[in-house]
């Protein structure tokens, strides 16, 4: 008779059941990074950098150098970082963290510096604006840039 088919197919759709249940938990517990509201731009924190300039050395014109400024949110508020603007088009600063940065927790900003045309020493900055006081932070890049002689 046909009761073992009715069987079987029970047990597999339990079995299908209770990995779905399973694999909606581990989503759940997986929590997203929290929206970003009003209230976390005007609640003021504190930031501290590992460090707030990086020396590259020297370098060859047209070689790239990439960095990360390590930060943590010291203060008791969410950190919220509202923008990261480099001083010039030959540093990339684009992409820092777009949610709110609990207490105690911390990130990093990815820099890149491009020498194409540039030579001799330079000094860029990058203005990180965050709900923090204060509102405004400079981190530096610097270096020299050998350019190749001319014949």
């Amino acid at each position: 008779d046909g009761t073992w088919i009715i069987r079987i197919m029970k047990n597999i759709s339990l079995i299908l059941i209770v990995g779905l249940l399973a694999l909606g938990s581990c989503r759940l517990s997986n929590s997203e990074p929290e929206e970003i509201n009003s209230t976390m731009i005007t609640e003021k924190t504190t930031i501290a950098f590992d460090k707030e300039v990086f020396k590259f050395g020297e370098m060859t014109q047209g070689e790239k150098v990439d960095f990360e400024f390590s930060f943590k949110n010291t203060g008791e508020s969410p950190l919220v970082i509202v923008s990261v603007q480099p001083s010039c088009g030959c540093t990339i600063a684009d992409d820092w963290p777009d949610y709110p940065i609990a207490p105690g927790e911390g990130g990093v900003i990815p820099v890149e510096f491009n020498s194409e045309g540039k030579k001799g020493h330079q000094s860029k900055s990058i203005t990180l604006v965050a709900n923090t006081t204060p509102r405004t932070h400079v981190l530096m890049i610097e270096g020299d840039i050998i350019a190749p002689e001319v014949e």
